[in-house]
């Protein structure tokens, strides 16, 4: 996981990850910078709470507070939407 192709990295991480448990990947993938940046960016977006476990394996509070507010940013977008429509169907 040398390599500077983010392509090729996220290949070999989801290879990787086929063929280990959950805590297993996420404690090698710690061992690679590029990787584990790749990675929780991924998480964040796909699995927010891959993205959570992984911050709070690393003691990162402010990435999880971080993570938090993206969360609950979307969430008020979410009821937004869901009050518009409801709103539109009375």
């Amino acid at each position: 996981m040398e390599s500077e192709d983010s392509n090729m990295i996220y290949d070999c991480l989801f290879r990787i990850r086929e063929g280990m448990s959950l805590s297993a990947f996420q404690i090698l993938v710690r061992s690679y910078p590029t990787a584990y940046t790749l990675y929780v960016n991924y998480c964040r977006i796909s699995n927010p709470e891959a993205a959570r476990r992984m911050f709070e394996m690393e003691d990162d509070f402010p990435s999880q507070a971080e993570l938090f507010i993206e969360e609950s940013e979307k969430e008020k977008v979410r009821n937004s939407l869901i009050n518009s429509k409801t709103q539109t169907l009375r």
